[in-house]
């Protein structure tokens, strides 16, 4: 087996964040949890001094992101057998 490098960290959970209780029980996407807790100044990766504060607030990136975390978390389906924690995990990656 080979390993490109593409998703090997979310398949096999080699980002701290999922080792993370915080991140683990957030509601949002895994980095953007992270992120906020490392300090990070805006949605996502984007600092919010980036956008001009007009456009930032027109655009909603929080609420932005928060739906489209909704919508994926919601694709995943429960697997049989699975425990609460174990689909978690798989929700975050």
């Amino acid at each position: 087996m080979a390993l490109s490098g593409e998703s090997a960290d979310e398949v096999f959970g080699g980002y701290r964040w999922f080792h993370q209780p915080e991140v683990q029980g957030a509601d949002a996407f895994p980095w953007v949890t992270a992120l906020n807790m490392a300090g990070a100044t805006g949605p996502g990766t984007m600092p919010a001094d980036m956008l001009d504060p007009e456009l930032a607030a027109r655009l909603d990136l929080p609420g932005y992101l928060s739906e489209r975390y909704a919508e994926a978390a919601a694709e995943v389906e429960a697997a049989d057998g699975e425990d609460e924690h174990e689909h978690r995990m798989r929700v975050m990656c």
